[in-house]
């Protein structure tokens, strides 16, 4: 996985954005883009036993 880049992306209309409740939609999103940097992280900084590098 060296020098590879992955992106979650999730893009909000104009109008999304000025809505009133954009806060929340917007912490929903990084809610649900969490477990993925998790994993990530967790995988890039172990080696293939599962030890810290």
């Amino acid at each position: 996985m060296r020098y590879k880049q992955f992106l979650l992306i999730r893009r909000f209309t104009d109008e999304e954005v000025l809505n009133e409740g954009f806060l929340s939609a917007a912490a929903e999103t990084f809610r649900n883009m969490r477990p993925f940097f998790d994993y990530m992280s967790e995988i890039l900084t172990t080696d293939i036993n599962g030890l810290e590098l």
